[in-house]
């Protein structure tokens, strides 16, 4: 047995290694494989080299032997089969088969090149075992069938994980491409910090060869994204996605009530309990920022401050790290101010849920004209209230208490 050069070795998946080496005479040949300087187990490997190749083998063309290397399914393949050591009569027929362990029949193109050389190119569709037999003049040439492994090139598989922690309760996506790497099926699961639960995840292919998978992680933690292609473990397993608390859930607010009614300077402190950017932001009637001085009272602890004098609504947005803490933007109102009115009041300073609220309004100093009112709930929903003239200028109002509470009314007369 005569020594060969020796072969090259190239990772191309986690379980599956791709030799290559150029035989030098045809015949038989013996493959040793060893690992840790110990002999891998079937191992020398026989095969048989028909002919001498007239071009180096590479790691995109299976050497030919019993059994080929791994190749990616797909793409496009040749071998080449030289028949000059193999008497034969020039009007010899060579005939090609390949078929897929389920009895599939895959197409194959054979070129001649010469009455001695063939050229044999063919692709295999998806991953599993394959069998090329070669047959001249229905006898197997010597080594075949051949078997071929087709499986998927996992260098090529590309996952996006985010580049920053994500956030409890919301949506987190990861972005798996397949360019090049051959058709095969992706296959994905998400389990949770404590390593004993999946989550539910979607996974989606929103256009050829590129994924999403979608989960929405419900606790603080390190999540882990396992993730197989062709039946095999993509590299580097698993993929972390880490997750955390928003620093915005944890954020007070005091002296801001949602839909309040307020006039003059609005006083309010915001208090984190881990470090965090607080940003405050208060747009008025016309959408115009309105001025916000900012104090700090301590660790963790900011006051803030703003004057509401034009009538309409105000949005008041705070935000830790740019997330609107809990009722963040908060609204508020201010009422006009109506001008030449009196007020009788009525029943109206105490008055049961169920009963109506009744008071007087005379407009009798100020332009003839219509009077409008609208009254405001405890929640600062606004309803319109029920309005009778009683006299030239003079107005009854009434409108029932349907909550317990604080109401407020706004009063316009035709010159405001």
């Amino acid at each position: 047995m005569k020594p060969v050069d020796e072969a090259e070795l190239h990772l191309i998946s986690e379980e599956y290694f791709e030799v290559s080496y150029i035989p030098r005479i045809a015949g038989s040949h013996s493959l040793f494989i060893s690992y840790d300087s110990m002999p891998l187990p079937q191992t020398p490997l026989q095969h048989t080299i028909v002919g001498i190749p007239s071009r180096p083998v590479s790691q995109s063309e299976p050497s030919v032997g019993s059994k080929l290397l791994p190749i990616r399914p797909g793409y496009p393949h040749s071998i080449k089969i030289e028949l000059k050591d193999i008497p034969a009569p020039p009007t010899s027929n060579l005939k090609i088969g390949l078929t897929k362990d389920d009895g599939t029949t895959i197409q194959c193109w054979v070129e001649k090149e010469n009455e001695l050389s063939y050229i044999v190119t063919f692709t295999l569709p998806t991953v599993g075992e394959y069998s090329i037999s070669a047959k001249l003049d229905s006898k197997d040439l010597p080594g075949f069938p051949y078997l071929i492994t087709a499986v998927p090139d996992l260098t090529r598989v590309k996952v996006g994980m985010p580049e920053h922690a994500q956030e409890v309760h919301k949506p987190v996506t990861v972005v798996i491409t397949t360019h090049e790497a051959g058709p095969a099926l992706l296959e994905v699961l998400v389990r949770d910090p404590t390593k004993t639960s999946l989550l539910d995840a979607v996974l989606e292919e929103t256009e050829p060869c590129t994924h999403q998978l979608h989960f929405t992680p419900g606790v603080p933690g390190d999540f882990q994204v396992i993730a197989r292609y062709g039946g095999l473990d993509l590299p580097d397993l698993p993929y972390i996605v880490k997750v955390a608390e928003n620093p915005a859930n944890q954020v007070t607010v005091e002296g801001i009530t949602p839909n309040q009614l307020c006039s003059g300077n609005t006083n309010f402190t915001v208090s984190t309990p881990r470090d965090g950017e607080i940003t405050v932001r208060v747009a008025g009637p016309d959408g115009a920022d309105i001025p916000v001085t900012r104090t700090v009272e301590g660790a963790n602890r900011l006051s803030f401050c703003y004057s509401s004098i034009v009538p309409g609504e105000y949005s008041l947005s705070i935000l830790c790290n740019g997330s609107h803490v809990p009722g963040s933007p908060f609204i508020s109102r201010v009422l006009p101010n109506v001008r030449g009115t009196v007020f009788t009041p009525g029943n109206l300073s105490e008055v049961c849920v169920g009963e109506k609220a009744v008071f007087t309004v005379d407009c009798s100093n100020v332009a003839k004209g219509p009077f409008v009112s609208s009254v405001y709930d405890p929640n600062g929903r606004s309803f319109p209230p029920f309005v009778q003239e009683t006299a030239p200028q003079i107005y009854e109002v009434s409108f029932t208490v349907m909550m317990e509470g604080q109401y407020a009314v706004e009063l316009k007369c035709c010159d405001i």
